[in-house]
């Protein structure tokens, strides 16, 4: 199921119970993105969140260890969030090839939104996200 995810914002947010056995790879290519995304993430409850700068390393990565969930920036060099995408879809492992995958960017064009969920995004949203926002894509994207 592939959604968008909603704007309700919330100073604090419990963490949730639920998430803690979840493993999380982020893919940013910003560090500091990266960093506060992983935060966030463990804020909400996720138990283990391993960041990562590019596609090529956010495949071999998944290919390595498992993993519960991706988030993934869509714009980033040189191997953009919609080719990580492509390729993992196409991977050779099934459970690797439907993982999934929340698609995050900083552009609001409705295109991207189009894009990514053609492309088997699970969830899609533009940053900045909110605490509770966060924690409604994780559930959506583990549906």
């Amino acid at each position: 199921m592939a959604a968008d995810s909603g704007t309700t914002d919330s100073a604090t947010v419990a963490p949730k119970a639920e998430f803690a056995a979840l493993r999380v790879l982020a893919i940013e290519d910003v560090d500091i993105m990266r960093e506060v995304l992983c935060a966030m993430l463990q804020a909400v409850g996720i138990g283990h969140c391993v960041g990562v700068a590019t596609g090529a390393r956010g495949l071999e990565l998944l290919a390595e260890r498992p993993f519960d969930l991706v988030f993934c920036d869509l714009t980033m060099a040189p191997m953009d969030g919609l080719e990580f995408l492509r390729r993992l879809r196409l991977h050779p492992d099934p459970r690797l090839a439907a993982l999934p995958v929340v698609m995050l960017t900083g552009r609001t064009e409705p295109s991207c939104r189009t894009q990514a969920l053609g492309a088997g995004a699970s969830a899609f949203a533009v940053k900045p996200v909110p605490l509770l926002a966060l924690q409604d894509l994780v559930r959506l994207a583990l549906r």
